[in-house]
């Protein structure tokens, strides 16, 4: 693209590519209406971009006066070195106007030639095709208003953030007030169990419900819906976290009812773990995205010569197995249903054995595909169901076009689907963020809760027992209706006098 004034053409033109590539860099919108038009290319269609100018053609489209307008432009601004690669590459070199044979030109009913080579005063600056309106207001650079005063970006991301902090504390101060005071709240916690004990009934009812008929040849409409959406291992995990939610849960309030130290010690044993687990879970979904996101065009010619793009990183594995659980999704969702049972996408030739090559990394639907794309072990293949969230959460994704194009599109469809779907992940990050941390404090207050709850008890109990020993300790000497009251223990102190005992 010679005349866009990011190529070595020497041309000042601010086109709607490079307009495009400062948009998806995320923090500028572009104002397509100053979008400059190029000369070089005009109208020769997508293979002479794809084959650096190697493959043009003539379009004829321009309506020159004369033959001298169609002269063009043919000056391509470059160091002499530059010079033989740009001539061997393009197909008639840096000036494809040279001569009017290249230049498309005929006189065959009426004057034509090709249209990048159309060149006059008034060739450029009569075009609208390159332009566009802006869809919204464009915002002064660097400024915002708020309230009608005018704030400068630096400072207004500042302030979102002190506005957030302020938010948070606020939220925590009176969240520590009213669901976790000093002495714990056995109600909050016997709410949070009751309703955790609920969700985990009603899931491990239904997975056991389907998981029956599952493995019975006795279904309805019910459970073919539920066997095209969810498979037996999503099941039996289903089912098995839900009684193990019942269980954790009736573990918690028989200990509160009971008063019992060590069961209050064991539900806070295992809140806990729960709380490392998801917090790892999510560490680990970051570090993934962040990794992917920031796979330079090198990785992905590494990633089609078969070699992990993780490889040599902090917990390569972890990632590996992330991102091949994401491959096998993608298998499940676009393989192509044309294939029938044990064929492929690419018949293998006869004496070809398991080895890293380019049949089998540019055939996704070869079973070797995942482990030697992503390097991941596990073998854990999702659920159908999980196509159709991808459909209704990624935008531009179907499962029909996915499907048309897993066979021809190898590699790249494969990436294509992991963009879309880290793309989703990071413009719902925030929503998705609130919930995991709305969740993470409800643990929290559970666990403060419990703890405070045990110290109580601990505290009720130890001073009972200070009572009960002070108690034995006493001798009752009957005088009448009147009784005269000793301690015998020396470390408890004597009464004197008389004085009315308790029964």
């Amino acid at each position: 693209m010679r005349d866009d004034v990011m190529s070595y053409g020497g041309r000042p033109i601010v086109s709607s590519l490079t307009l495009a590539a400062m948009e998806d860099l995320g923090f500028y919108v572009a104002n397509y209406s100053h979008a400059g038009c190029m000369n070089w290319g005009y109208q020769q269609g997508c293979a002479y971009v794809t084959s650096r100018c190697g493959i043009d053609s003539d379009d004829r489209s321009a309506t020159p006066q004369s033959s001298s307008e169609c002269g063009g432009d043919p000056v391509w601004a470059t160091s002499y070195h530059q010079r033989p690669y740009l001539q061997s590459k393009c197909a008639h070199g840096t000036t494809p106007c040279e001569t009017l044979a290249s230049a498309g030109f005929t006189s065959v009913g009426g004057l034509r030639c090709n249209a990048q080579c159309y060149y006059s005063p008034t060739s450029t600056a009569s075009r609208t095709d390159c332009t566009a309106a802006p869809s919204e207001p464009i915002e002064p650079s660097g400024e915002r208003e708020i309230f009608g005063y005018t704030i400068k970006n630096e400072w207004y991301q500042w302030l979102l953030l002190g506005v957030w902090a302020l938010g948070v504390l606020a939220f925590l101060s009176c969240w520590r007030a009213h669901c976790c005071p000093q002495q714990g709240s056995a109600c909050i916690v016997h709410s949070f169990s009751f309703a955790l004990a609920i969700a985990g009934a009603c899931l491990c009812a239904f997975g056991g419900y389907c998981l029956h008929y599952a493995y019975s040849d006795d279904t309805g409409h019910i459970e073919e819906l539920v066997s095209s959406l969810m498979g037996k291992p999503t099941l039996w995990v289903g089912a098995s976290v839900g009684a193990f939610l019942v269980v954790l849960s009736l573990l918690t309030t028989c200990a509160i009812q009971c008063r019992s130290s060590l069961g209050l010690a064991v539900s806070f044993v295992v809140y806990i773990a729960l709380l490392l687990v998801q917090m790892a879970l999510t560490l680990l979904v970051i570090y993934w995205v962040a990794n992917l996101a920031d796979v330079s065009a090198d990785s992905l010619e590494a990633l089609r010569r078969g070699e992990p793009l993780h490889e040599g990183k902090f917990g390569a594995r972890a990632l590996s197995e992330a991102e091949g659980f994401t491959c096998r999704a993608y298998q499940t969702c676009c393989h192509d249903p044309t294939l029938v049972q044990n064929t492929t996408c690419r018949t293998s030739h006869e004496g070809t054995d398991t080895v890293i090559d380019d049949t089998v990394l540019s055939d996704p639907s070869s079973p070797d595909f995942c482990p030697f794309v992503t390097g991941a072990r596990l073998s854990f293949t999702p659920a159908d169901g999980l196509c159709n969230l991808f459909e209704l959460a990624i935008n531009d994704f179907t499962l029909p076009m996915c499907r048309d194009e897993f066979c021809p599109s190898g590699i790249d469809g494969y990436w294509r689907f992991v963009q879309g779907v880290i793309k989703w992940m990071r413009d719902n990050g925030y929503w998705l963020g609130g919930v995991l941390a709305f969740v993470c404090l409800l643990q929290l207050s559970i666990l403060i809760n419990l703890w405070n709850l045990r110290k109580h008890f601990q505290l009720a109990k130890s001073k009972r027992r200070k009572h009960e020993s002070y108690s034995e300790g006493v001798q009752v000497v009957p005088t009448g209706r009147r009784a005269t009251c000793t301690a015998t223990k020396s470390s408890q102190p004597a009464f004197s006098g008389s004085a009315y005992c308790a029964p």
